[in-house]
């Protein structure tokens, strides 16, 4: 260790402006990492432009697989109601009328799903949602359905600032 005490001012500055020269070695080898961590980074947007077509191409394929299993429940549960509905009980019938309003909310669903998918795509307008008017909505088509018993709906004003179309999906999502 030195003792700068006994250093005269000629070497004090002398020693400062050693320690202030970079080392060339460090300085190249920070460069080059540098060099690596931009090339890593300028790839980045072309590998998530690849895996949004992937994802959509995914969302697309299982949207049409869900769809016609779904229509063919559609179908048939319309030609028993036009063919046989006559010949059925009020429950039966409920039951059949109950399969027919969630097979069109089903196709709802992934048509909306669809949309969602690809709201990245979009400008999102934002304006005033009333949350509450969309929960009332929901919890209205659940009580449609046979075992949709919800007892007593308290509304309350909840609003923010979206898309109404991103939030009312979002609710259904997560609260369906």
């Amino acid at each position: 260790m030195k003792n700068y005490e006994r250093m005269t001012k000629k070497e004090l500055i002398e020693e400062l402006r050693e320690k202030e020269k970079p080392d060339m070695t460090q300085f190249k080898h920070f460069m080059e990492k540098i060099e690596i961590l931009n090339t890593q980074l300028a790839q980045r947007p072309h590998e998530l432009e690849l895996a949004n077509s992937e994802l959509e191409a995914f969302n697309s394929t299982v949207s049409h697989d869900l769809r016609t299993p779904l229509t063919t429940i559609h179908m048939y549960t319309e030609a028993l109601l036009k063919h046989r509905g006559g010949d059925l009980d009020d429950q039966c019938e409920t039951y059949l009328k109950s399969i027919l309003g969630q097979t069109e909310y089903m196709n709802e669903l992934i048509n909306r799903q669809m949309n969602f998918s690809q709201a990245a795509f979009k400008e999102i307008k934002k304006e005033k949602v009333d949350l509450g008017s969309i929960a009332e909505r929901i919890a209205a088509n659940l009580k449609l359905s046979p075992s949709g018993s919800l007892g007593k709906s308290h509304r309350q004003c909840l609003e923010v600032y979206g898309e109404e179309r991103i939030s009312r999906d979002q609710i259904r999502y997560d609260g369906t």
